[in-house]
């Protein structure tokens, strides 16, 4: 779906400063943030799921799972 993307410099990021993959993003749940989120964050859930980089000190995560305290 995102693969015009250019994710080049995320790759290069996951590459410095590792990354590892804790969850899959639903196909779903790119499709509802369409629109509101930018198409680089959804190519980047598409490609790589929800992920964590430099010894977790930066986390991708599910915005639907912080809804409450918005």
């Amino acid at each position: 779906m995102y693969e015009h993307v250019n994710i080049v410099d995320y790759d290069y990021l996951t590459h410095k400063a590792g990354g590892s993959k804790y969850l899959d993003v639903p196909t779903a749940l790119i499709e509802k943030y369409k629109g509101l989120l930018p198409d680089f964050l959804l190519a980047v859930w598409e490609r790589h799921g929800f992920t964590s980089h430099g010894k977790g000190y930066v986390w991708t995560v599910n915005p639907d799972d912080y809804m409450h305290i918005v």
